[in-house]
């Protein structure tokens, strides 16, 4: 997994931004892991907008989404499950969330399968219209 800045959100600068990209297959034993490189990189960009955790005050606006690029996984399974599901408590945890990208209708129909998609769950990123 790589995770790298990108544009993405309008009202916020690039360098805040954050894209985690996961690829392959993922085993139980990942979700811990990716969930400790997403905190690290949410309190790194967090550093100078409030202490890191800290709820967020009434009508303050909400962080930026980070994007999970799910395009590259080549195994459907629980442990993809359980890893978006634990990179979105870290996520809310830090007064964010989680958006997908790149996931297929497989992934999707999972996470509606086991009530961590819609409104309140793991969201897929806004997609460009056509010919943009």
């Amino acid at each position: 997994m790589t995770s790298r800045a990108a544009a993405g959100h309008p009202h916020v600068e690039a360098e805040q931004t954050i894209t985690l990209r996961i690829a392959g297959g993922l085993s139980p034993d990942d979700a811990p892991r990716l969930s400790e490189e997403l905190r690290q990189k949410l309190r790194d960009r967090l550093r100078g907008d409030g202490p890191p955790g800290a709820p967020l005050a009434r009508g303050e606006p909400r962080r930026p989404p980070v994007t999970v690029d799910v395009a590259g996984l080549t195994r459907i399974d629980l442990a993809v499950v359980d890893t978006l599901a634990r990179l979105q408590l870290t996520a809310r945890r830090q007064g964010t969330r989680i958006e997908l990208s790149g996931a297929g209708p497989e992934l999707m129909l999972l996470l509606a399968l086991t009530g961590l998609s819609g409104p309140a769950g793991i969201g897929e990123a806004a997609r460009a219209g056509p010919g943009e």
